[in-house]
């Protein structure tokens, strides 16, 4: 039964002196759903520009007892590039009831997401959103409030601690660490290529790329490891790339990696699994036990194949939506 109660909540814009409050709210639900956590306070700390100061793009509702029941925060992220902003909302499930909270916190996001950039203001806002598969509730009230499910992500996981496959050498390519400044512009053109048929994707200026990644690994740089992200290249070229982030997320052994991809036409050669099995081993080197990421699982360029050859397996699925709505 959906409660209609109305209750009173404390609700302001978040700051870093809150990270504690929200890194509880997060595991508490991911707890509820799929039993482990999802963050640590590293991460959560990196979101908030300046130490103590509220941040106008977060919203928390606090019961009367001074506890966080939810946590909002509307953002333009990076992937996919077609969504104009990203609703990252969670919900107590010991409140997950509550239709009046839920109307709440939706409605903010809704008024925060108006003062986003809209890209193609003839189609209106597109806002997208993510659910894990087990979250009814906030699959219904999503959908309740216009949300449609586009997509599924997989998590897809390998444990380190096990025999793993040693690269495999492909003719003609190499492998090196990526250098975070110098190789910047490649390699913002080499992401750009490689995703260009990808599902969300909306082509931009090659200086915007460039700007967008220079402050993403700005924003990374508290749990950012530069030797932790590699480059394949075919002489001075790079052709494709992987990045990790060791100890990110619930588990401090762990690893999430990040930004999988080969260039197509250097695609079907082995290249992507040699990157992959080139991360793992250093990650393992760095005391990390266990590795995953996320996929599209439908994805057309064989990436569940890819991630499965080299010994990753499925965890959960989570559901991609989004909604497009008229620009006030």
């Amino acid at each position: 039964m959906v409660s209609r109660k109305s209750e009173s909540w404390q609700v302001r814009p978040a700051s870093s002196d809150d990270v504690s409050a929200i890194v509880r709210l997060i595991n508490g639900h991911w707890q509820a759903l799929c039993g482990e956590n999802k963050i640590d306070e590293s991460e959560v700390r990196s979101w908030f520009f300046k130490a103590g100061a509220p941040q106008d793009d977060t919203q928390g509702w606090w019961d009367a007892g001074g506890q966080l029941r939810a946590y909002a925060q509307v953002y333009k992220g990076d992937f996919p590039n077609h969504w104009d902003g990203y609703c990252d909302v969670t919900v107590d499930p010991a409140v997950g009831n509550n239709a009046g909270l839920w109307e709440q916190v939706l409605a903010w996001c809704d008024r925060r997401a108006q003062k986003l950039r809209v890209s193609d203001p003839e189609r209106g806002l597109c806002c997208g959103a993510r659910a894990h598969e087990a979250d009814a509730a906030k699959l219904r009230e999503l959908e309740q409030r216009g949300f449609a499910r586009v997509r599924v992500e997989t998590l897809m996981r390998v444990r380190l601690d096990e025999r793993l496959a040693r690269p495999a050498l492909v003719d003609g390519i190499a492998i090196r660490v990526l250098d975070l400044r110098a190789d910047l512009e490649a390699y913002a053109a080499a992401y750009a290529e490689s995703f260009a048929k990808h599902w969300g994707y909306v082509d931009r200026p090659l200086e915007e790329w460039v700007r967008s990644f220079r402050g993403n690994f700005t924003s990374w740089e508290p749990f950012l490891v530069p030797e932790t992200w590699f480059a394949a290249v075919d002489g001075n070229e790079i052709v494709g790339s992987v990045g990790s982030f060791p100890g990110v997320g619930g588990d401090p052994m762990g690893s999430y990696i990040y930004h999988v991809f080969v260039r197509p036409a250097w695609r079907h050669r082995g290249i992507a699994a040699a990157l992959l099995r080139h991360t793992f081993l250093a990650l393992r080197e760095r005391g990390c036990r266990m590795a995953e990421l996320h996929v599209d699982s439908e994805n057309t360029t064989g990436a569940l194949d890819l991630y499965r050859s080299v010994g990753m397996r499925p965890v959960w699925h989570q559901w991609d939506l989004e909604r497009r709505a008229p620009v006030k």
